[in-house]
């Protein structure tokens, strides 16, 4: 018999341990006969079911915390891919045909993902060895007496191994915790530092900001990054310079200060943390994104003294991890030197039309000094060797005077708007002269 012959589906229902097939949002899709069989229930009974709808804590029990338990390590099974074993659970069940009415149990319970081809939590089997006969299990009066003593050492030490556990791998989680922002600073540091030198090095104010929003992406590990600068008009911002391979149709979207997550932060001029760019502003209005499925979302002010001249925000999908504070306090960062960068980008535009307006007012100034003079004084000139002509050549030389004395008045308008504070002195009509 090969692989492809065997029938799984009956090789589970024969397992003699009690076994129960979760997804991944913790609902009942399958369960053994030994399962069935220890829980009282059919298969009908659970099949669709939340897990802890279909066996809660028992109301009556103060200190119940099976459920609690159960749902940690399974969480556990969800974050990591590996098999879970817990500690002897005391986790009483409802008695089928009696609400209300719960039986105590003792179990030892093991959960296990099942992964698909590229390695994710796909499923998850919970499998568990009922001992309820054994810490029940009684011998006489010394026997019970001794029976008692070994069953209540057997649940505290099983119940401070879980807890030890659960301490120990908190502080693994921490200690992760703690190295990841490490890592993360050390990589701000180094962006910071390229952009830094970008900036110190004349490079383009636009490369500059396409710089601080690929890095600000890359530290954060988000999905994308975008800057939103003000629009042509005063009611919108406009998205720019975005990166990461989810920005189609992004570049150029408009997003309503008055009714965005992004309008906000650049109203208020605060950063601001969120599960998602769809969240509801204060007063009830929709975050309008127009930026498709984006989750948490974390942004910050370009901050020029007390004026706002745009917001920097980092996106990752849905169903990914929130922002923090720690990722929020870097990006703030970030959006200073992006602030940075657009306060050189006005600089250079500054310099660049003063340095058109010099250049303006040296060319108003040659044409004063030299072309104006020089025509005008060609134009006396015909204007006095004109009385010595005759009639009709008199005529002639006037009509090219007259002439002359457009081209002078021409040109004084465009040196007068080239330079308004130069002085041409008074230029008076000549035809008639002489």
């Amino acid at each position: 018999m090969d692989r492809a012959e065997i029938d799984f589906r009956a090789v589970f229902g024969a397992v003699p341990s009690p076994c129960l097939v979760l997804t991944t949002d913790l609902e009942i899709v399958d369960a053994n006969q030994a399962y069935l069989e220890a829980t009282g229930r059919s298969f009908e009974d659970l099949f669709g079911r939340f897990l802890f709808d279909a066996f809660p804590d028992n109301p009556d029990d103060p200190h119940a915390d099976g459920t609690r338990n159960l749902s940690a390590s399974l969480n556990r099974v969800l974050a990591t891919g590996a098999p879970d074993t817990m500690a002897v659970q005391k986790y009483d069940i409802p008695v089928a045909g009696q609400p209300g009415v719960f039986e105590e149990r003792y179990w030892s319970p093991v959960n296990v993902p099942v992964l698909d081809a590229e390695g994710k939590v796909v499923l998850l089997l919970h499998r568990v060895e009922e001992i309820t006969a054994f810490i029940r299990a009684r011998g006489g009066v010394d026997g019970a007496s001794r029976a008692e003593e070994m069953e209540a050492e057997l649940f505290a030490r099983a119940q401070e191994l879980q807890r030890l556990n659960e301490e120990l791998r908190a502080a693994h989680a921490e200690q992760g915790r703690l190295h990841e922002q490490a890592e993360q600073r050390h990589a701000w540091e180094r962006a910071h530092a390229e952009i830094t030198t970008a900036l110190l090095q004349g490079r383009e104010p636009d490369e500059v900001l396409r710089l601080v929003a690929e890095r600000a992406r890359e530290v954060a590990r988000a999905d994308i990054a975008a800057l939103a600068l003000p629009g042509p008009g005063p009611s919108m911002l406009v998205v720019r310079d975005p990166a990461g391979p989810h920005t189609t149709g992004l570049a150029g979207l408009q997003l309503p200060v008055d009714s965005s997550l992004c309008g906000q932060v650049y109203r208020e001029g605060t950063p601001l943390i969120s599960d998602s760019m769809a969240t509801p502003l204060p007063g009830g209005a929709p975050s309008n994104t127009g930026a498709g499925r984006l989750g948490p979302v974390m942004i910050a002010p370009l901050a020029e003294g007390q004026h706002t001249t745009g917001v920097l925000f980092v996106a990752r999908t849905q169903g990914k991890p929130a922002f923090d504070q720690h990722e929020l306090d870097m990006l703030i960062l970030f959006a200073g030197q992006a602030a940075l960068a657009l306060q050189v980008a006005a600089q250079r535009a500054h310099l660049e039309a003063m340095h058109q307006m010099e250049d303006r007012e040296r060319i108003a100034t040659a044409l004063r000094d030299r072309t104006i003079k020089e025509v005008f004084a060609i134009t006396m000139t015909l204007n006095s060797l004109a009385t010595a002509l005759r009639a009709d050549h008199q005529t002639a030389v006037m009509d090219v005077t007259v002439r002359l004395d457009k081209v002078i008045r021409d040109i004084q308008t465009a040196v007068f708007s080239a330079a308004p504070d130069a002085d041409l002195g008074e230029v008076s009509p000549v035809a008639g002269d002489g």
